[in-house]
């Protein structure tokens, strides 16, 4: 079988503070809220049987986190957005690594599929939340 390749280039749809606010707005921290820059990180998906991307399709994710921002980031993990395309992560090596020092970059590459539930040829977006420290940080997305 030959693969195909679907290449989409991801941006980072959104960054939320790495720390949260009391019910009064203080912080629980005790210091500025930390927004970290990640500008330049990328997605990009790879359908392995070509074509649309269907319901069970297995890809290849290929992420790249750069942090351009002037703090560490701790205990990275990944998560499928809840509200995007159905995208289940089978595989992820490289996340043992689990920070991203400033101006370092973390690639990792694994395995997914396109969860099942959905009936029909696929269009939308892809998205993965990125974690630090099991805060939300950001979410990178793809249109489809």
């Amino acid at each position: 079988m030959t693969a195909a390749f679907m290449i989409l280039t991801g941006v980072i749809s959104g960054c939320m503070p790495a720390s949260s606010s009391g019910p009064g707005g203080e912080s629980n921290t005790g210091g500025s809220t930390y927004i970290p820059d990640l500008s330049g990180s990328a997605l990009m998906i790879q359908d392995l049987d070509g074509g649309d991307l269907y319901p069970g399709d297995s890809i290849i994710i290929k992420l790249k986190l750069k942090n351009n921002g002037e703090e560490s980031l701790e205990d990275i993990s990944l998560q499928p957005a809840a509200d995007a395309i159905s995208l289940v992560l089978d595989d992820m090596p490289g996340l043992e690594q689990k920070q991203i020092g400033p101006g370092e970059t973390l690639a990792v590459e694994g395995r997914g599929h396109i969860g099942k539930g959905i009936r029909e040829d696929i269009n939308g977006s892809v998205s993965l939340d990125i974690l630090s420290g099991g805060e939300n940080i950001f979410r990178i997305s793809e249109e489809l």
